[in-house]
Formats: C-alpha cells, structure tokens, sequence
C-alpha cells in the first residue's frame, strides 16, 4: 500500500517529495498511537513502502534505501565485475560502487544511531522524522 500511494504522489507532484513527507508523518505519529506492536509494525512498513517508491534512482543509478539484500546483491556483482572484468554485452549495468559504498554507510549509521537513540529517548523515530523534514525544506 505504501509503494502504491508512494508511486501515485510522484505521479501527481512528479517530485519524490510529497511521499517522503507522508512518510515522515507515518514515522511521527507511530510512536504515539495507543496501538498493540503489530499494528504499529504495519505502520512502520506502509512507510517503508513509501520510501522505497519515492527514492529509487540517484543520477541515473538504481539503488534501494530500505532492501538490504538487493543492496548487499548489487554490491556482490559490483565487487566482481571490478574483480574479473569480462565481457558485458549480456549483463546489465551495475550501479557505481561509491554509491553502494555510500549506501551501506548510511545503513551502518541509522543503526547504530537507532541502537543509541532507543537507549534514551521514548520516541526515537522522531530523530529521523526531523532530519527528514530538514532535508526536504533546504
């Protein structure tokens, strides 16, 4: 549902920027709903789904920003086309490595940061909520 709603606010404002403000608003309210885990779970994966549709091609690149095994898949055939170049008429394009190198940082990053943030703050997914919103209005 959430890559639905994702794809049909690009259609309508042709920027990824409106569904990442639905997925701000998801994560913001998640936390203070009086709802059971599951529900919430459900929530937190609407958003997921959200951000995988609104982001998906950084100059020219594929690359997913909520899949780590179809990251950690581009990264392998990356690795190895770097390591055993050969012919590439029959394979597709890789995405550059800086960019997965890039990628895998920011998911060692927001995990270590979920990790800390957990420890001492009730709501900690109003950290990425308001470095998202930041982003999106500089």
């Amino acid at each position: 549902m959430g890559a639905m709603l994702s794809r049909l606010l690009l259609r309508l404002s042709h920027k990824p920027t409106a569904g990442l403000l639905v997925e701000a608003a998801l994560l913001a309210v998640v936390g203070f709903l009086p709802i059971s885990p599951e529900p919430a779970v459900l929530i937190v994966a609407m958003a997921m789904g959200v951000q995988a549709s609104a982001i998906t091609h950084f100059s020219g690149n594929a690359i997913s920003t909520v899949v780590v095994t179809s990251t950690l898949a581009r990264t392998a055939d990356a690795v190895l086309d770097r390591l055993w170049p050969g012919e590439k008429k029959h394979l597709p394009v890789v995405t550059n490595l800086r960019l997965l190198f890039l990628t895998w940082i920011g998911y060692l990053a927001g995990a270590v940061a979920g990790a800390l943030l957990l420890a001492v703050m009730p709501y900690p997914l109003l950290v990425p909520v308001a470095l998202l919103a930041l982003l999106l209005f500089l």
